[in-house]
């Protein structure tokens, strides 16, 4: 790469971190206004998609992250100047509204970046106008009170995909984009109905459970074709509560995703949460604890899992 191409891709890097922390300014100022008592903590800015990491004593919703970001994007839009000057300290304490965290400030002169009225303490680097940022968009947050991170990206090839993205599921959904959200409500509520009464029909399934033997351990396993997991479950944590010193495998195959079962007894010195990657023959994933696994596998043949729980049998 030639001096001249480099010089131009770090140019074009730092134009990038520069929209996205002016962006970032904007966003907080609204999400401020939006949450009484929430304070910006951090900000993380990357090349494709940055972070902001708040405390906040209450719920942080898409509606209120939503309406920050249509503040943001009417800023944007309004093209306003973004200025920045360097005061002294003792003038910037008594500037009315500026946002500032003087405990970290030592030096006796405080670089201050005003937008729109709004002023912020701060060394990084901005655009010289809120129409260069582009766009402003947020792609998820995650936490719980007090501390709450709010991710967000200002390409606007992000914002397509994502609209994209909805509409491809919106499709697959029967539904208009508009109402994804209400739509995967109702079928999370429909999937809990439905793992309730599977728990409940439970009761009046009996499960032939077969014997064999892996490292001079008894194990319990049964081959159930197209039986769900949920209905499963129940009958598994019986059999090896009766029985502590065994395993317990269901396999139950099916043609899209294959799912297992496989618990251990009290008095098995097993640990199981390492045993699917010890095992690369079950083409198995999934997770649990180290008492009992549970996931998908493209391995149905019960001689394979038990060779595998055989070296696994202390």
């Amino acid at each position: 790469m030639g001096a001249g191409q480099e010089k131009k891709e770090k140019g074009e890097a730092a134009s990038v971190l520069a929209r996205m922390h002016t962006g970032q300014h904007i966003f907080s100022r609204f999400q401020e206004s939006e949450n009484v008592g929430l304070e910006t903590v951090k900000i993380n800015l990357g090349a494709e998609e940055s972070a902001v990491y708040v405390r906040f004593g209450g719920e942080i919703t898409w509606d209120s992250l939503f309406s920050a970001e249509d503040g943001t994007l009417s800023v944007i839009r309004a093209d306003v100047p973004v200025e920045a000057a360097t005061v002294p300290k003792a003038e910037a304490m008594n500037m009315s509204g500026l946002k500032a965290k003087w405990d970290r400030i030592k030096s006796d002169s405080i670089r201050v970046v005003s937008i729109g009225g709004a002023a912020t303490a701060c060394s990084g680097e901005h655009v010289g106008r809120t129409g260069e940022i582009g766009t402003f968009l947020v792609t998820g947050f995650n936490g719980s009170p007090p501390n709450w991170e709010v991710r967000f990206t200002v390409h606007e090839a992000r914002r397509v995909e994502c609209a994209r993205a909805a509409l491809r599921a919106a499709r697959l959904m029967g539904c208009e984009a508009s109402k994804l959200a209400s739509v995967f409500d109702r079928m999370r509520a429909d999937g809990a109905a439905l793992s309730h009464t599977l728990d409940r029909a439970a009761r009046y399934v009996s499960i032939p459970w077969d014997e064999a033997s892996a490292g001079g351990r008894t194990v319990y396993y049964a081959v159930l074709p197209g039986l769900p997991k949920e209905l499963v479950s129940a009958h598994a944590r019986s059999q090896i509560a009766a029985h502590a010193d065994s395993f317990c495998l269901a396999l139950m195959p099916a043609p899209d995703a294959s799912q297992f079962l496989l618990l251990r007894g009290a008095d098995v010195p097993v640990d199981l949460s390492g045993f699917l990657k010890k095992s690369p023959a079950l083409l198995a994933r999934g997770g649990g604890r180290p008492d009992w696994l549970n996931g998908v596998t493209e391995q149905s043949s019960v001689a394979v899992w038990l060779e595998a729980l055989g070296r696994a049998a202390p």
